[in-house]
């Protein structure tokens, strides 16, 4: 069984790339460094002891060398910074940059300047003060600034980013048979979440338990109340391991546990792509997921997927699975035959 897919086309460009890393990569390095030079210049300026903790009033209850800032600027600079470059890096190796992604990249850079914004900031605000002043310096105003030029910033890189989307490959009817039929039995494949999302939903789930536990010891009259927590297992379960149907009926996903299902009939397919997926930068995550570019299915695991552009207005939906160009192919036969 052979079709003529081929990859999607999602690489980018030499400057489209140059792009991203100076909206990420760039625009936070550069915040990090004049927040070093500012609190440089202005060291003699500083008191030999400096607030360096601030309690829930938002005053100061630690404190030490000025030379502290400098060093928290450098780590959490460090840090931040290579978080967002890999993060460029796996966007730019790997698939364009869609609005979710831009989302997340400009949220990444904002955090972080605002991080950096609240280190300078807190420091400045200490300038030429004393010990007993020093001590009711409220933190707040700190923190303002530090939001508003956070959010700033990130808003910037979101749109200094590249906006390059997908460009998903229309897959043609594959023929199975001599004689140029294209005579089908079912298609069937099953997908499930990477090894670090299983760990996690488990991980969650131990936690519920252990909630559960522990309110129905200490307070057994609320024993049922304790079962809220416990509702959320199912959600977690169902969601990890699906299994996919292609046949002339059309599409079906169903959960291992039989419930959700999705029922994608074949009348309602307008035509049937091959495209790309990452699971953070497209839809925030794994499990059923709902797009920002009115997308939504299921997202277990990265890479090729089948995507069904409906002819009845709803959302477009996606499904990855190993082995998406054939089935794919196989979609496309059962939708293209004519229908009384």
């Amino acid at each position: 069984m052979t079709n003529s897919s081929t990859t999607p086309l999602n690489a980018m460009t030499q400057g489209e790339r140059r792009r991203l890393f100076f909206a990420s990569v760039g625009l936070t390095g550069a915040a990090y460094l004049a927040g070093l030079v500012i609190v440089l210049l202005t060291m003699a300026q500083l008191p030999q002891q400096i607030a360096t903790h601030w309690g829930p009033s938002l005053t100061a209850d630690g404190f030490g060398s000025p030379w502290m800032a400098v060093v928290l600027l450098l780590v959490v600079g460090v840090v931040l910074i290579t978080v967002i470059y890999f993060s460029a890096y796996q966007q730019a190796g790997y698939r364009p940059t869609l609005a979710s992604s831009r989302l997340i990249l400009g949220f990444l850079v904002g955090v972080s300047v605002a991080a950096c914004t609240l280190i300078v900031a807190s420091t400045l605000s200490q300038v030429g003060l004393n010990e007993t002043q020093i001590r009711e310096v409220s933190l707040l105003p700190s923190m303002l600034i530090a939001l508003a030029t956070g959010a700033l910033i990130g808003t910037i890189a979101g749109f200094l980013a590249p906006n390059v989307e997908t460009i998903p490959v229309s897959v043609e009817p594959v023929t199975a048979n001599q004689d140029g039929t294209n005579e089908f039995g079912e298609w069937r494949r099953s997908v499930t979440a990477p090894t670090a999302v299983w760990w996690i939903m488990l991980g969650a789930i131990a936690l519920l338990v252990s909630v559960f536990v522990l309110i129905a010891t200490l307070e057994p009259s609320i024993r049922l109340v304790a079962l809220i927590p416990i509702a959320f297992i199912y959600p977690l379960v169902s969601c990890i391991t699906w299994s996919i149907t292609i046949s002339e009926q059309g599409l079906v996903a169903r959960s291992i546990l039989g419930w959700p299902a999705v029922h994608i009939p074949i009348e309602a397919i307008d035509r049937v792509e091959l495209t790309n997926v990452q699971p953070m930068a497209d839809f925030g995550g794994w499990g059923i997921r709902l797009g920002l570019d009115r997308r939504w299915g299921i997202v277990l695991q990265k890479g090729e997927a089948i995507q069904i552009q409906r002819n009845d207005g709803k959302r477009t939906f996606v499904v990855t699975v190993d082995d998406a160009a054939t089935g794919a192919a196989i979609l496309s036969a059962f939708a293209s035959r004519p229908r009384s």
